[in-house]
């Protein structure tokens, strides 16, 4: 454990840690990280706050509807080349949205008259 190996020095940057920055350190992020104010990592925020972005890319991606599209077989490819995904075929054969697996964009069948 590295805490062992520190000693007395860890001691004392976790106690000014605990003082500085115990409600920035407990904030989770978007991969659900929180680290409790004893915890060892929390060093990296001493004389710094941890700054979050409180808007998840699932919660994001959430807030665009879905495409409607008119062929039962559609991809998706992230927009622009330069900054998109490698290409990812779907389905829609099956009623609903579908979600790309790389970006989470939503597709669906559009309903035929």
């Amino acid at each position: 454990m590295a805490c062992l190996r520190i000693g007395h020095c860890q001691r004392l940057v976790l106690s000014f840690a605990q003082r500085s920055c115990a409600s920035s350190s407990l904030k989770v992020t978007h991969t659900g990280q929180v680290w409790e104010a004893e915890d060892y990592r929390n060093v990296r925020f001493v004389d710094r706050f941890k700054q979050v972005n409180p808007h998840f890319a699932n919660d994001l991606i959430a807030q665009v509807p879905p495409k409607e599209v008119e062929d039962r077989v559609v991809y998706c490819d992230g927009g622009d080349p330069s900054v998109g995904h490698p290409k990812v075929y779907m389905n829609l054969d099956q009623s609903g949205p579908h979600s790309c697996t790389y970006c989470g964009l939503r597709f669906v069948l559009k309903k035929q008259h």
